[in-house]
């Protein structure tokens, strides 16, 4: 009998997830933080954040303005449209040679509670190393000094096609994603802490750890969607705990059904939005289809915010530079570590043994 395959996924801080349901509920989390953060990359079948090789070139071909020089450092950016993308340039020597790292940077942040930050690398130029290197690899990354950019249109409406089509398809997906959603995740909430309340020192503990985390003055200020954040606090720091296994199994039984209800939920209210969407659009004029068609499929920006042409990570380029592209690249960084959390997770005092009016987090009035 030929041995089932297991199937494993990596989360945040390079914790691997082997469990069917967990590993389901982890990417339909990670989809909504994509259109959240409106991200150009995706997740591969592995959990690593990448970027679609026709996305890498666009990126490569926008010219960017140099906002600040370190050693052996470039920090650029680029203006498409109404959007700033950042990049950093790192520089290194080898033998005789210069190579030059092209990394796009990208992050969200969840009301100043926490922050998550992406770095891609997207392309490399090498070539010899001489005092023309500088010269070399700034037109090779389409790079410009505030002085040189004076005068120049530097919007580049015109070489971003498929990234404002993925940013618009990211933008309609949103709408979708947070239709009922704060309703949804205040009940998942609720549900998750009444478990973890019964889930002995381990669930208290962490009920200790995110109230630390949502006392934020942000989180505090926030008037809409506030549960969407609370939720996805709670499942960050939730993950080290589950795959750690600090709770029994019978709540880890209980969480997961707790999750496949939100999934259900979130699921039918995004049927509703599409079905009412479609409605609200029956009675426009034949023009409406011709730019139907043209929202369709771009990398990483398709209806069902899937890439357009999922050949697998691309994480170099293979851009038309005026020297070969160094193709020995190291791999992308994926997400931040995550082992602060579990650092503070382990650190907080024991519960076992002192007296429940004192050491039992009060949820409903604290946090509901």
């Amino acid at each position: 009998m030929e041995e089932e395959k297991k199937v494993t996924y990596k989360g945040y801080g390079d914790i691997i997830l082997n469990q069917e349901d967990d590993i389901n509920y982890y990417k339909a989390s990670q989809e909504f933080e994509l259109a959240q953060g409106l991200l150009l990359g995706y997740y591969d079948e592995k959990g690593d954040y990448t970027i679609s090789e026709d996305i890498c070139k666009e990126l490569v071909g926008l010219d960017k303005l140099i906002d600040e020089t370190a050693s052996n450092k470039y920090y650029v950016s680029a203006k498409v449209g109404d959007y700033k993308l950042k990049f950093e340039i790192d520089i290194e020597k080898k033998d005789t040679k210069k190579v030059a790292y092209l990394y796009f940077k990208e992050n969200f942040s969840l009301s100043g509670v926490l922050e998550k930050n992406f770095s891609t690398l997207v392309a490399s130029y090498i070539d010899d190393d001489d005092i023309n290197f500088l010269f070399r690899m700034k037109k090779a990354f389409n790079l410009f000094a505030r002085i040189e950019a004076e005068g120049k249109d530097m919007s580049n409406l015109d070489k971003a096609a498929k990234i404002l089509a993925t940013k618009k398809g990211l933008l309609d997906k949103r709408s979708k994603l947070y239709y009922q959603r704060d309703n949804i995740d205040k009940a998942y909430v609720k549900e998750i802490l009444n478990i973890l309340k019964n889930s002995g020192p381990g669930g208290k503990r962490l009920i200790l750890m995110y109230l630390e985390a949502v006392r934020s003055k942000s989180l505090n200020k926030l008037k809409v969607n506030k549960y969407v954040t609370l939720r996805q606090v709670l499942d960050l720091y939730m993950q080290n705990a589950m795959v750690e296994g600090y709770f029994p199994d019978k709540n880890m039984r209980q969480i997961r059904d707790a999750r496949k209800k939100q999934m259900e939920k979130t699921n039918s209210s995004q049927a509703e939005y599409s079905a009412n969407t479609a409605k609200k659009g029956g009675g426009k004029s034949k023009g409406g289809g011709g730019a139907k068609k043209a929202k369709g499929k771009s990398a990483g920006g398709g209806g069902k915010g899937k890439p357009a042409a999922k050949k697998g990570p691309a994480p170099f380029v293979s851009a038309p530079l005026p020297s070969d592209v160094f193709s020995n690249s190291s791999k992308p960084e994926a997400a931040p570590k995550q082992e602060e959390n579990k650092k503070l997770f382990n650190s907080l005092p024991p519960i076992v043994g002192l007296k429940q009016s004192e050491k039992e987090p009060n949820v409903e009035e604290r946090v509901l």
